[in-house]
């Protein structure tokens, strides 16, 4: 993999962000730190943690500033975070929206939320983006980090939110401590590069999953970011990112065994058979919905590769290839 980063650096690729990111990577090449990080917390459990003023405990609320003015209650002493906050920041060379930070980035941003080596990190949220900042947490080596199990409405039902209860605490708040933690050199087993996933038209079985909406897949629907519609022609399927929760049962997670039943009548795949999978949407956040439950259910974290640049990437360069309907 090392060899291919290097080729994709001095083939001139139109893409100079991913050029930049590869080289950056070559010289810390880690293998994955554990076989299943996908931790999951049940409401109940986490408000016993909360009474029980356990001090290693940090709550992170992904939510968007829409989702904070329909409702703004949550958890007494979480911090409340939104994607550009942990995201690296578009530049002249970077150009792209809701790219992996680098590893200082990622490491102050932690740090600001209180995270030590040895915190427990729960996170939850409205929709999809949780199982996005367990992925870069788990990325860059922390190695307690776990989903709240029916996220937002669950912590509701719960009676664990109260109003304006939570939010990022302020630097001249006397609770808030800044963290230690000591951020690991990104896991390059779980990205995806642009050239990996050029790679794969070659394979008979390519194993690359469209995590997108049907009409985002079909070519109708082209969401902001996006240069072009459609999806990569060699995709094996479109998955919906839901695919491994309840829908009715508050959007919990599946039990492993029935996450292996869907995943084997959708995907074709067990976690015994060591095949590779790559996963793209539109920013690379409702591929780690399935990447979570896929290794929450027995697949080894290496061989579930998330496409970072995603479509905003593929469809911004001249040479990705696209097919619609």
């Amino acid at each position: 993999r090392n060899a291919d980063l290097g080729a994709m650096i001095s083939s001139g690729l139109p893409s100079p962000f991913m050029a930049t990111f590869a080289s950056a990577l070559l010289s810390s090449y880690p293998s994955s730190a554990f076989q299943n990080p996908a931790g999951l917390v049940s409401a109940s459990d986490l408000a016993a943690r909360l009474r029980s003023g356990d001090p290693s405990l940090v709550v992170i609320e992904v939510s968007s500033p829409a989702e904070i003015r329909a409702n703004s209650a949550s958890i007494p002493g979480s911090r409340r975070v939104w994607r550009p906050e942990y995201q690296s920041p578009i530049t002249r060379t970077q150009p792209l929206d809701g790219i992996v930070p680098s590893r200082d980035d990622f490491e102050s941003f932690a740090r600001n939320l209180g995270v030590n080596d040895d915190s427990e990190v729960v996170v939850l949220d409205r929709k999809y983006d949780a199982a996005r900042l367990w992925w870069l947490f788990v990325l860059f080596g922390h190695k307690s980090v776990s989903l709240l199990d029916g996220g937002y409405g669950a912590a509701e039902a719960e009676g664990m939110l109260l109003p304006e209860g939570g939010g990022r605490l302020q630097e001249d708040d006397h609770e808030l401590t800044l963290g230690t933690w000591t951020a690991h050199p990104p896991d390059m087993h779980l990205l995806a590069t642009m050239a990996d996933v050029r790679n794969l038209e070659q394979e008979q079985e390519p194993r690359l999953w469209d995590v997108r909406s049907e009409g985002e897949n079909s070519g109708r629907l082209t969401l902001p970011g996006a240069a072009r519609p459609g999806r990569i022609p060699w995709t094996s399927a479109r998955l919906d990112w839901s695919m491994f929760c309840d829908l009715n049962e508050g959007r919990k997670w599946m039990s492993p065994d029935s996450i292996r039943e869907v995943a084997k009548e959708a995907m074709g795949t067990t976690p015994e058979d060591g095949f590779a999978h790559t996963f793209y949407c539109q920013s690379g956040v409702r591929t780690t919905n399935l990447i979570f439950g896929m290794c929450r259910a027995g697949w080894p974290m290496e061989l579930l590769r998330n496409y970072d640049g995603s479509w905003v990437e593929w469809s911004n360069d001249p040479h990705g290839k696209v097919e619609v309907d």
